[in-house]
């Protein structure tokens, strides 16, 4: 079933993000008081997790290459995705906090990370602008199994393109 989704030409629009070596971190104040950041590193995918007091508050997955990103020629750089926070742990900035996390590990190893998020997804958006990440920009296509095509690339920042 799982190959027969990948078959059927699917609708894609993603806003991509991006955070490099020589950008400016801001402060977060999240405390992390009784919290513990679990990082288990495979060969295509880095998982973060956050525990506080003993309960998951957090996962993301940070993928060696996506195949979207070849549509802006980003291929081999990392992308963080698949966030999330649980429901009894938002509102505390953890997101925005774990991102950097994810993406001062992503930065030792290359020189820029990047994240996909659905511009309809408004409290994403706030958390990647938040941990200082910058709208790159948006990429709408037609994804046919692994091959994306009637690609529209908008850039949101003139100077990055």
């Amino acid at each position: 079933m799982k190959i027969l989704k990948k078959i059927f030409p699917k609708k894609i629009n993603q806003l991509v993000f991006f955070i490099d070596k020589n950008t400016d971190l801001p402060e977060l104040k999240y405390k992390g008081e009784n919290s513990k950041i679990f990082i288990n590193k495979n060969n295509k995918i880095i998982n973060h997790q956050l525990f506080i007091n003993d309960k998951l508050a957090y996962k993301s997955n940070t993928y060696k290459k996506i195949h979207l990103m070849k549509c802006i020629n980003k291929y081999n750089y990392p992308v963080i995705g698949d966030c999330y926070t649980y429901e009894s742990f938002r509102g505390n900035s953890i997101y925005p906090y774990m991102l950097q996390k994810a993406s001062i590990d992503a930065l030792q190893e290359n020189n820029e990370v990047y994240v996909l998020v659905s511009p309809n997804n408004i409290p994403s958006k706030k958390g990647i602008k938040k941990s200082g990440f910058i709208l790159l920009c948006s990429i709408q296509a037609i994804r046919i199994g692994y091959f994306f095509t009637f690609k529209n690339i908008t850039y949101h920042n003139k100077e990055l393109s």
